[in-house]
């Protein structure tokens, strides 16, 4: 079904921008191509591949304006006189659909820049004579290794920035540290954890017998316990110190809290007990931690943030800063951590069906419309974030809409608070 609803998106993107095109009707080619191929990301994509799918349109619209300005390749009169922008949105909605083909590229570095500087341009070749937007000269065979060759150099340029994952990490039989175990996304995680077969070092106020049972008949080789007040800096300490004696290669900082509300309507405490749960914490347990990790030259700290550290909502502000502070410490740290063997991962958490998600309504609704937000359950999050980290990804993206909404706001900002400012009242 997914291969046939693409090929419907594709054939229709093309035909129709032939026929708009060949009628000079290049504004309405390029919204017919850009909104065909948003409908496809928002069904098809899956985290980091918005920015990929730019690139390669960028790419592809780059060789084509580089060949035509050289004088390589021609456009047909009926195009010649018109604008490039239809040229972006059919390199948009080609990058849309064949986007796996397209990554295959990037991914496989030396192999790919010699695929892309044969494929690319032969295909391209084939598929422009076909639709008859492109002419080529008699002599197409030098033409076509000049666009191999350019195609090979952007690949190489587009691919140095391109995001990376670091290499596959390997989960199984690790001592695991995971904070905010008790309820939603932290149980969650220690349930989807549970069955690499790992001993989970577990901090929560509420952790039952019935969740250590289940915990270990889902496959964890040991559950241990530990009851610490995070934001206490005494109590922290003597977690750690008792840490010592395990070999604790994993730290999931989990543990969070939330605020909300006019900002003149929240409480100064409850501001402070959030910030130092969110943040402070997760900084003096990463720090605490880290020198074991680092002698070892092995470790993974993940990092829970949120959809609101990227996405800015009014009646968020206080438990949106602390989040989007979690997000600057984890990049940052990342850096620090290259070449050590430990790794920094983050999470950008959409919403996901808890407790914690139910409060949003009582501490935004009664300024915020609601009726946007979407979510998804604590044990999908839960897959999400390990398979990632299994595949060594720095960031943990939400998908569907939620990750295009979140893409949206960071690269149209103003336009996002624009739209945002419709939802809320004082």
């Amino acid at each position: 079904m997914r291969s046939l609803v693409n090929l419907i998106l594709f054939q229709s993107g093309w035909w129709g921008t032939v026929l708009l095109v060949e009628s000079q009707s290049s504004l309405m080619a390029f919204s017919l191509s850009i909104s065909l191929g948003l409908i496809h990301l928002i069904l098809f994509s899956f985290p980091g591949e918005t920015e990929f799918v730019l690139k390669t349109s960028l790419m592809g619209y780059l060789a084509d304006m580089l060949l035509h300005k050289s004088g390589m390749i021609t456009f047909l009169p009926q195009v010649e006189t018109l604008p490039p922008p239809w040229l972006f949105g059919i390199w948009f909605l080609l990058s849309c659909t064949l986007l796996h083909s397209m990554r295959w590229l990037f991914e496989k570095r030396i192999l790919g820049l010699v695929a892309s500087a044969i494929i690319g341009p032969l295909t391209y070749f084939l598929v422009a004579q076909k639709y008859s937007f492109i002419s080529y000269p008699s002599t197409i065979f030098p033409t076509l290794l000049f666009q191999g060759l350019i195609w090979g150099i952007l690949v190489f340029l587009f691919s140095k920035l391109a995001p990376k994952a670091t290499s596959m990490i390997d989960l199984k039989h690790k001592h695991i540290l995971l904070t905010g175990a008790s309820r939603g996304i932290g149980l969650a995680l220690a349930r989807e954890l549970a069955s690499r077969n790992v001993t989970l070092h577990l901090v929560g106020r509420s952790i039952t017998d019935e969740h250590v049972a289940e915990l270990k008949k889902l496959g964890a080789q040991d559950v241990r316990i530990h009851q610490s007040d995070l934001s206490n800096t005494q109590e922290l300490d003597q977690l750690v110190g008792h840490l010592k004696t395990f070999p604790i290669e994993v730290l999931i900082n989990n543990a969070g809290q939330l605020t909300g509300g006019l900002l003149e309507e929240q409480s100064v405490d409850e501001i402070e007990k959030m910030l130092n749960l969110n943040v402070n914490a997760l900084i003096r347990l990463t720090r605490l931690m880290l020198p074991q990790m680092l002698k070892a030259q092995r470790g993974v700290i993940i990092n829970n943030s949120s959809v609101s550290g990227k996405m800015f909502f009014p009646c968020a502000s206080t438990y949106a800063a602390s989040k989007a502070a979690v997000a600057a410490f984890t990049h940052s740290l990342a850096q620090e951590l290259r070449g050590t063997g430990v790794s920094a991962h983050l999470m950008i958490t959409p919403g996901v069906k808890t407790k914690m998600f139910d409060d949003i309504s009582t501490l935004y609704g009664g300024h915020l419309d609601l009726s946007f937000m979407s979510s998804i359950t604590a044990s999908s999050w839960a897959k999400t974030v390990v398979s990632q980290v299994e595949q060594g990804r720095d960031v943990i993206w939400p998908h569907g809409t939620t990750y295009f909404g979140v893409k949206f706001a960071y690269y149209f900002p103003v336009l996002f608070e624009k739209m945002v400012a419709t939802k809320f009242k004082r």
